[in-house]
Order: C-alpha cells, then structure tokens, then sequence
C-alpha cells in the first residue's frame, strides 16, 4: 500500500478491498503541501487562489493540459515556475492580481 490507500474491511466476511483514500491529498494541507493530480488549469487556478489569497484571471479557460505536481512549502513565484515545467505558459504578477497566459495548452 502507499500513503494514499487505505483497506475497507468488511468485519462480518473477513473480506478486504485496499481502495485510493485521498488521505494525502485531503490533509496535505496541514504540513503546508499543495498537491495536483491530473488538474486542469480552472482547478489549478482554483486551488492556486485559495491557496495564495489571489485572484488569477486565465487567458483562456477550459483547456485540456494537465498537471500532476506535490509542491512542499513553494512561495508563489517558486509554484508557478515549477508548474511551467510541466505545461507551457506565461504569467504576470501584479499585486494581488494574477494574469495567465494558457493559450499554449492544447
């Protein structure tokens, strides 16, 4: 099993069926790590938002790339740079504020 599984036991058969929990994931939060699986650029952004405290326009929404990432206590800049390693975009920070350029995602 991995940290994101867990084993559902029924107590009267004995059976057991190890299923995906999403522990990690859900409580991730604590220990100051933003998880992405399979994401796409408005759950990111969602994310992203609460996360930061920021508000992120997208240049275009919608848009199929996907990002799987574990970032571990990143500052904002350091979370985007890390991200644009896995799918190509530009961005420009202003204040609070949060423009991205995804017309490059397919």
């Amino acid at each position: 099993m991995t940290p994101d599984h867990g084993l559902l036991v029924n107590t009267h058969s004995g059976n057991y069926t190890q299923i995906n929990s999403g522990t990690l994931q859900n409580n991730a939060w604590k220990d100051n790590i933003l998880i992405f699986r399979d994401a796409q650029f408005d759950e990111v952004k969602l994310k992203l938002e609460k996360w930061y405290n920021i508000k992120i326009t997208l240049s275009q929404t919608g848009k199929s790339c996907l990002f799987t990432a574990r970032l571990n206590n990143k500052s904002l800049t350091q979370t985007l740079k890390a991200l644009q390693q896995i799918n190509a975009f530009t961005y420009h920070l202003e204040g609070t504020q949060l423009n991205i350029n995804n017309n490059q995602c397919k």
